[in-house]
């Protein structure tokens, strides 16, 4: 580059004699060469100069933590990242598939590349919408993508409202935000709450969040806050009053050792003291037991929550049902559930009814298992004499727990058995292996599971073997010359 050198950490100039004391002798050492310090390096001595090239051979980089998949709020500052495996690596961004380079995407003067170490990030400042899109880090040797979604600064589309109660009574609050992914922080008089027997705090689909308070009580009288975390809030007012006396009909009387009483109408309540969310695996059992407030004597059910894993829809439970037993006496209910299963998992209603009305609540049930086999196809690309490349996709279930790894087998040729070629990491994206180690001429047949802590996946194996050959034939012997 026609640049100096100086001795220092990377380079050493020594003068040194040869054996026979004839020839004084110049050298240059470089330590640990990297891609940068690749040309032609010059030596002058007494206006003579001699010069040579210096060719360094990347070391194969991959990547030991992926990017990952976000959304960010608009104007905030959004850093992507990942890691690799030498500290000295280069690696390019990409962003819809092309380069990242000065000019190029037209927000560029918002972006600021950064390596520390091993770590290689792009942050973006104050982030334009415009920046929403897929993203690419790659290296000599390995790559990894995520997606970025940006969204706008959060507006409530419908905001809380006044509400007044009696002292044990139920009440609710609900909100609706235009961002449906937001999380909230709610708080009763000031006082920031979380769920526990007496308070629900529930966040559904398009952006709705609801506080339910069970049984109110007096201190919660004030005002009622749904804070859109890191953003904006929308207000409300509660006032409980004090419980007026329960209402007697006198027409509907026992006689009890020759004493009248009459009876009360009590509108139905559960006492949620156990509905606790559950974590039990696959072949395990659990169970709910529901204590029911109400008179006259409740109606009770429960209903099994529609399924993403199998895509049901909800349904009553009923007598007939092979794993799941309900048992009801008077003032209390029971769910119990053996030998679980993978399409279990999901909520479970519980509810009472009588003449008075009713009370309900969803509850869950998390059931681990090993995961789904992965989703194909198992695509081979890139055939060469000695190796291949396979690409594949995540399991549509991972059995409730993160994918720690997928393991890759070839059939071999030769003993017809199946041969463990390799693992890949579970959160790489996209999802690929490079295949080397292949005999020429030799059909393989590959495989890929997936792997979490709860075990190995069925595989997904490839529709047809591949032949290990380069996609050009050798050249033909010359002609002979008319």
């Amino acid at each position: 580059k026609g640049d100096e050198i100086f001795k220092g950490k990377q380079y050493k100039i020594e003068v040194l004699e040869d054996e026979e004391n004839e020839f004084t002798i110049h050298q240059l050492t470089i330590s640990k060469p990297m891609h940068k310090n690749m040309g032609k390096y010059t030596c002058t001595i007494n206006e003579i100069q001699t010069g040579s090239y210096l060719d360094v051979e990347a070391t194969p980089c991959y990547f030991t933590r992926q990017l990952k998949s976000f959304r960010e709020i608009e104007h905030r500052t959004c850093t992507i990242n990942c890691q690799v495996d030498i500290e000295e690596a280069d690696v390019t961004w990409y962003y819809e598939e092309i380069e990242i380079i000065k000019g190029y995407p037209d927000w560029f003067d918002h972006i600021k590349m950064v390596d520390d170490g091993r770590e290689r990030s792009l942050v973006i400042n104050d982030v334009p919408r415009e920046a929403a899109g897929k993203f690419e880090c790659k290296t000599n040797s390995d790559e990894t993508e995520m997606k970025l979604r940006v969204v706008p600064v959060n507006e409530f589309l419908k905001p809380l409202e006044d509400q007044t109660c009696q002292e044990k009574e139920q009440v609710m609050f609900e909100c609706q935000m235009g961002d449906d992914e937001a999380d909230a922080e709610w708080r009763i008089a000031g006082n920031v709450v979380t769920e526990d027997d007496r308070i629900q705090i529930k966040k559904l689909e398009k952006g709705i969040h609801k506080l339910i308070i069970l049984r109110a009580r007096i201190s919660d009288t004030g005002d009622i806050s749904c804070t859109c975390v890191g953003q904006n809030e929308t207000k409300a007012s509660l006032l409980v009053n004090k419980a007026e006396a329960p209402v007697v009909d006198a027409g509907d009387q026992d006689a009890n050792d020759g004493k009248v009483r009459a009876k009360a109408k009590v509108k139905p309540r559960l006492v949620r003291d156990n509905l606790r969310i559950a974590t039990i695996k696959v072949g395990g059992t659990h169970s709910w037991s529901v204590d029911v407030i109400g008179e006259p004597i409740t109606d009770k059910t429960w209903t099994q929550g529609a399924s993403y894993i199998t895509k049901a829809k909800e349904a009553l439970i009923t007598e007939e049902h092979e794993r799941i037993k309900l048992t009801h006496i008077d003032y209390n209910t029971i769910f119990e559930i053996k030998d679980a299963l993978r399409k279990d998992n999901c909520k479970y209603k519980v509810r009472a009814e009588n003449c008075n009305g009713f009370d309900e609540e969803w509850v869950e049930l998390v059931v681990l298992g090993r995961p789904a086999r992965p989703e194909g196809p198992l695509e081979v690309s890139n055939i060469t004499a000695n190796g291949c490349k396979l690409r594949w996709k995540a399991p549509l279930d991972d059995g409730g727990m993160p994918i720690l790894e997928y393991n890759i087998e070839l059939l071999c040729p030769k003993t017809k058995k199946w041969i463990k070629k390799g693992k890949c990491a579970g959160d790489k994206f996209p999802l690929f292996f490079d295949v080397d180690g292949l005999e020429e001429g030799q059909e393989y047949l590959f495989r890929v599971s997936a792997v979490n802590e709860e075990g190995e996946s069925e595989p997904l194996e490839g529709d047809k073997p591949i032949k290990a050959k380069n996609p050009f034939d050798k050249p033909s012997k010359p002609g002979t010359p008319e």
